[in-house]
């Protein structure tokens, strides 16, 4: 091999390792960060039904994808009734699945779904095994709605909260009234 072309083919590997990491990077799912807020969700128990008319699916507020649809990140949501512990449902594959194919929820447990932009989003029952307490909340996690013991059985119905939220929180059946949520009770989280 010729002494000029050892350099050029140098650089021709540094510009293939360069673009294979470029690829593979782009590819895997970045880490959380600690400051990200929290993320954007679409689906109700399972999927989501709808979305508000004329928006496309809003991107993730975090830059971060979960790896494992199982594995969710918790927040403690304090009511007038004590503490909820809720999954967040931050991927597009927990979005996606929502509570849907579980036999049951914890009690004091819930699943929030966080939204970037308020909207009227619709919820149904699809893959549902028990009934849920839906607890829609604004942006300033205030409760503008509460809707109650809704069964599996239901599904296809699409439920929608009575304003524009920011939250959407799934509860077991009851847990709404037994944490004192109703209209107007302002939720910390």
């Amino acid at each position: 091999m010729k002494k000029k072309s050892l350099p050029i083919l140098i650089l021709v590997l540094i510009v293939i390792i360069c673009i294979a990491i470029l690829v593979q990077s782009l590819a895997a799912p970045a880490q959380p960060s600690a400051s990200a807020p929290a993320s954007t969700a679409l689906t109700a128990s399972s999927s989501v039904a709808a979305l508000p008319q004329g928006q496309n699916q809003p991107a993730s507020a975090t830059s971060y994808i979960v790896y494992s649809p199982d594995i969710y990140r918790t927040i403690s949501i304090r009511a007038p009734g004590g503490i909820i512990t809720a999954e967040v449902a931050s991927s597009s594959e927990q979005q996606a699945k929502g509570l849907g194919g579980r036999a049951s929820l914890q009690s004091s447990h819930g699943m929030i779904f966080p939204f970037t932009y308020p909207g009227d989003y619709g919820f149904w029952m699809k893959d549902m095994h028990f009934p849920l307490d839906m607890v829609w909340i604004s942006s300033n996690e205030k409760v503008v709605g509460v809707t109650s013991g809704i069964s599996p059985d239901t599904y296809p119905t699409v439920f929608y909260p009575p304003l524009a939220i920011s939250y959407v929180l799934e509860l077991n059946a009851g847990d709404a009234d037994r944490f004192g949520i109703a209209t107007d009770t302002q939720l910390e989280f």
